[in-house]
């Protein structure tokens, strides 16, 4: 009984022992931080409710555009009606530019198209605006563009054609509004001085608002 005693003691001393030790280890945990215990009194937050019925996923309305064999995109637009612009060119000394819808035809993928509308541009008025560039880069050329400016405006303008001088340097200015009186337009590309930079973008900016409410072709010239 005796031996038996001593070898239980020491063990019954290290059981004590070790549960004085785990209760410091959760009195220290609980002390600095690391191991909070869940205070009852503390209320959960509640769960995210949705409402009823649930939303539905709404897909894109322009769904993704297939790739190509090299990775570009492929645009495919389905239009009922396309503008085809044709040139007249080489006309022959005795033939007329009288032409109608009969004198043409369209075709797609071999298949004849039915020509809708039908309009000549060349009856329409011209609104024109040319932008010289004045910028010190132009000092060697300025007086050649004053020389092609009148030649130009001669066998350009009718009767119900108008046309503006803008000068695009630092500045862009207005140097004729529009008119179709060739010596206004002449004497307009006169005034033109090489000086400081090119504002183009600006230029082109301006020259699209000037344009914005005039009737038949608007077209921009620019002269670099």
């Amino acid at each position: 009984m005796a031996r038996f005693r001593r070898v239980f003691f020491p063990t019954a001393l290290f059981l004590a022992a070790g549960a004085c030790a785990l209760a410091s280890l959760q009195s220290a945990f609980s002390q600095s931080g690391r191991g909070p215990q869940p205070d009852p009194k503390v209320r959960r937050p509640d769960k995210r409710k949705y409402p009823d019925p649930p939303p539905k996923i709404r897909l894109p309305e322009n769904p993704p555009q297939p790739k190509g064999k090299d990775g570009e995109d492929i645009i495919r637009i389905n239009s009922d009606l396309v503008n085809v612009v044709v040139t007249i060119g080489g006309k022959p000394p005795n033939a007329s530019l009288d032409l109608t819808p009969e004198d043409f035809e369209i075709f797609e993928d071999g298949a004849p198209q039915e020509i809708a509308n039908f309009s000549r541009n060349a009856d329409q008025p011209l609104k024109m605006v040319m932008l010289y560039d004045t910028s010190f880069s132009v000092n060697q050329r300025i007086n050649f563009e004053r020389r092609a400016a009148a030649r130009f405006f001669e066998r350009v303008i009718r009767p119900q054609d108008r046309a503006a001088v803008f000068s695009v340097s630092t500045d862009v200015v207005v140097l004729q509004e529009f008119t179709n009186k060739i010596p206004l337009l002449v004497d307009a590309t006169r005034q033109l001085r090489a000086q400081g930079a090119t504002s183009l973008y600006d230029a082109i900016y301006l020259a699209s608002d000037y344009l914005r409410f005039a009737q038949g072709r608007r077209v921009i010239v620019i002269v670099p």
